[in-house]
């Protein structure tokens, strides 16, 4: 592969990945979604183009400013999860107490007489 496609998928790579992190930062986990398929892309590019070794400096710094940006972004989805799971333990609660709140139906009493 020409080092000048390796160079240009791993700057995508990094642009996406980016663009995930400011997602993430702005509450739109969707948008951080699609930009992590879209660099899971790029990455099975590079793979399915036969790039298994990145030597040339210019990479190397490439693939250290990518690997420390998903070490963000992991803290980041880390503490949205969280979030995200206190929020639907509240949801749960909340709908237990309400759920118990609500008055219940009485069954209809049959008239034994008849």
């Amino acid at each position: 592969m020409p080092p000048e496609r390796v160079t240009t998928l791993l700057e995508a790579i990094e642009g996406e990945v980016a663009r995930a992190l400011h997602s993430v930062a702005a509450g739109d986990l969707e948008g951080a979604l699609a930009a992590e398929r879209a660099s899971s892309e790029f990455v099975a590019a590079l793979r399915r183009e036969g790039a298994e070794r990145l030597e040339r400096p210019e990479h190397r710094a490439l693939l250290g400013r990518i690997a420390q940006a998903h070490r963000r972004l992991q803290v980041l989805l880390a503490s949205e999860r969280e979030h995200v799971l206190a929020a639907l333990r509240s949801l749960r609660d909340e709908r237990r107490w309400l759920q118990n709140a609500a008055p219940r139906p009485r069954a209809a009493r049959v008239d034994r007489a008849a």
